[in-house]
């Protein structure tokens, strides 16, 4: 599986992403999938959640990404199963403090 951002975009504080995965077909249906937005939020999917939603997850950030490295929040999927862990990354655009 693979992470694709529907929408990439400069905003300010409170923001929604919406993050889709790509390829889950080639997993195991037992697989898990941790989610982890760079914020501190985790969210723990399995097959069925990503059939129940479309293969699309959405996520709010409420703190700016100014700081972090390259100011960008980094979004990892990582995806266990028989085949072993496989972490993958993907970058979201800037988010500016409410100011």
């Amino acid at each position: 599986g693979s992470i694709d951002v529907m929408e990439s975009h400069v905003d300010c504080a409170p923001v929604d992403y919406q993050f889709y995965i790509t390829n889950y077909q080639n997993n195991s249906q037992s697989s898990s999938y941790l989610w982890d937005f760079g914020d501190g939020t985790q969210v723990m999917w399995n097959f069925d959640s990503i059939l129940v939603n479309n293969a699309t997850i959405q996520h709010t950030y409420h703190s700016s990404s100014c700081g972090l490295n390259n100011n960008l929040f980094p979004v990892t999927m990582s995806i266990n199963n028989t085949c072993g862990l496989a972490n993958i990354i993907r970058t979201t655009s800037i988010v500016w403090a409410k100011g």
